[in-house]
């Protein structure tokens, strides 16, 4: 482009042909792990990160009427077309490494194809484990596996192009040092998924 453009302008330029490239091979993928994580009825989660709110239709049938799901992007753009989902989700414009919620107010924190973005991955974390409650559970995740998701980012470049998806070791690294513990990571060809708890 030759001009450079922080995270928050690259995504929202992206908006809207996003959910183009969502192919249906993806989206039933993230249905899957919705349905793995089991989310109770009744509980309280946040999509962090959420972009056009491809997770929303899930995640509010998980939680029920009883529960909530509430969305934060940086992205005013993503979260434009979200709302455009017509599901209800409050979506707040925001950075989350440093999140606009109460300590201890999610029985979960969602992040699909966001932790790469972050630029203090750490903070990022820190600030996950503030907002869930004792026992609350941490997804992140991403519906390509590490190795795919990093060359994609690297060959976009620019904004992007060092946004990279962190190895199994690192990830648990910055995990006990968020005070976050890790249940299980899987980190293959079709899919990267990392399961954990306060």
């Amino acid at each position: 482009m030759g001009v450079t453009v922080n995270h928050q302008e690259w995504f929202d330029q992206q908006a809207p042909q996003w959910d183009e490239k969502l192919p249906p091979d993806v989206l039933a993928k993230l249905q899957a792990l919705i349905a793995k994580a089991a989310i109770q009825h009744g509980d309280v989660v946040l999509d962090l990160g959420c972009g056009t709110g491809v997770l929303f239709r899930w995640l509010r049938a998980s939680v029920g009427p009883a529960g909530e799901v509430v969305a934060i992007d940086l992205s005013g753009e993503m979260l434009r077309r979200a709302r455009l989902k017509g599901e209800g989700v409050p979506c707040l414009l925001a950075d989350g490494q440093h999140l606009p919620s109460s300590d201890t107010a999610f029985d979960w924190v969602v992040c699909n194809a966001i932790l790469p973005h972050f630029p203090d991955k750490h903070q990022a974390l820190r600030e996950i484990r503030r907002v869930l409650r004792p026992g609350g559970q941490v997804l992140i995740c991403h519906p390509k596996g590490r190795h795919a998701t990093n060359a994609i980012h690297r060959s976009i470049g620019g904004t992007v192009g060092n946004d990279l998806v962190p190895d199994p070791d690192q990830v648990r690294q910055l995990l006990r040092s968020a005070e976050i513990d890790c249940s299980a990571i899987r980190d293959e060809p079709d899919g990267y998924e990392v399961w954990a708890y306060r």
